[in-house]
């Protein structure tokens, strides 16, 4: 992409990359879910995600700098800043390919640089099942996969991670025109200033992880988490001065990043079945990527400095994930109690319960 003459070569380029990352997401997902029992899985999606809210927190500092190498070999900025990230990229792939273990019912999952030997394999292995009685794997086949659509549940996690994605790719993309154009920043600054609310997220979103964990809960501290970006896009919109409204900013970053792993984790409690797992976790990813379509199209220039319509759009993004959650949480209980009456039988085992 750095070395595209025309908009339609990068645009094919985009479109290239896209197709090839797109399994990326569903799969960590997924493979994270078969290592891990259910209440072990919040703070371990809140450390992958960390990860990405840490590199934000850098990303802005080391944009502005290969911007310095304008010129260099011919090229402009924006054109280092592709190809250094996308070196680094394929080196961090290249581990990932060493260090990444298969999944716990692989032959060869203790053989993985050490990482486990097969005992404590054979001991996660018990553990999954003793927690929701699906750790073996079932031989793929399309109509295995597919199956998962019938269970309404897949979409409705879908329509959640969308709502909450919107705010989250939003800010992703314009906070640094927001800072500049909105709060008139210097662009240097503006780029700087994106540091502080991706670092104070990524120890919001990490605390959260361990706290519904701790509690064996997500729609509460979700419902939670709406609430605080509705205050912070509140205050970033409507607040007087720069310093209330950067304020704002810190605030609906920290609820909306925190949201997104224990969305994640809220799904994947609360579906049982290896595939029906893969499948939901399918459909997540792709609803995620229709939420950051209608993020990145939020924040117009027209609309500067401040840029109502586009946090109207994720207020309400917020309000729906908050209304949506409270139906989940009401019918979670109600089949919860059902099942403990010997009413129904939850997921295809008797012993099962959906997390709140």
């Amino acid at each position: 992409m750095g070395l595209v003459k025309t908009w339609q070569q990068l645009l094919g380029m985009r479109l290239i990359l896209g197709a090839l990352e797109a399994g990326y997401f569903p799969g960590a997902s997924y493979l994270l879910s078969t290592w891990y029992d259910r209440y072990e899985l919040g703070r371990r999606f809140a450390g992958f995600y960390v990860i990405g809210s840490v590199a934000n927190a850098f990303t802005g500092i080391m944009a502005y700098g290969l911007m310095q190498m304008n010129g260099i070999a011919g090229l402009e900025g924006w054109r280092w800043i592709f190809i250094i990230e996308g070196l680094l990229t394929c080196v961090i792939a290249v581990a990932g390919y060493i260090f990444i273990p298969p999944f716990p019912d692989d032959p060869n999952a203790h053989k993985t640089w050490g990482f486990l030997n097969r005992s404590e394999v054979n001991y996660v292995i018990r553990k999954v099942e003793a927690d929701r009685g699906d750790s073996q794997l079932e031989p793929f086949t399309i109509a295995r996969f597919l199956r998962g659509g019938k269970d309404w549940k897949c979409y409705v996690f879908g329509m959640l991670i969308c709502m909450a994605t919107i705010p989250a790719y939003a800010l992703a993309y314009f906070m640094p025109i927001i800072l500049n154009q909105g709060m008139g920043y210097s662009v240097a600054k503006a780029q700087l200033m994106t540091a502080p609310p991706y670092i104070t997220q990524a120890v919001y979103q990490l605390a959260f992880g361990f706290i519904s964990d701790k509690y064996k809960a997500r729609g509460p501290f979700i419902i939670w988490n709406c609430l605080v970006q509705i205050i912070g896009i509140t205050v970033m919109g409507w607040g007087k001065g720069n310093g209330v409204r950067y304020f704002g900013v810190i605030v609906l970053c920290c609820g909306m990043a925190a949201n997104l792993p224990i969305i994640f984790t809220y799904q994947s409690n609360n579906v049982r079945g290896q595939w029906k797992r893969a499948f939901s976790s399918t459909i997540m990813v792709s609803m995620a990527a229709v939420g950051g379509i209608i993020g990145s199209l939020v924040f117009r220039p027209q609309d500067a400095p401040s840029y109502r319509p586009g946090l109207t759009t994720c207020l309400t993004g917020a309000v729906l994930t908050l209304i949506t959650t409270s139906f989940l949480i009401v019918y979670f209980k109600w089949v919860n109690k059902k099942a403990d009456r010997g009413e129904m039988v939850l997921e295809e085992s008797e012993s099962f319960r959906y997390t709140i």
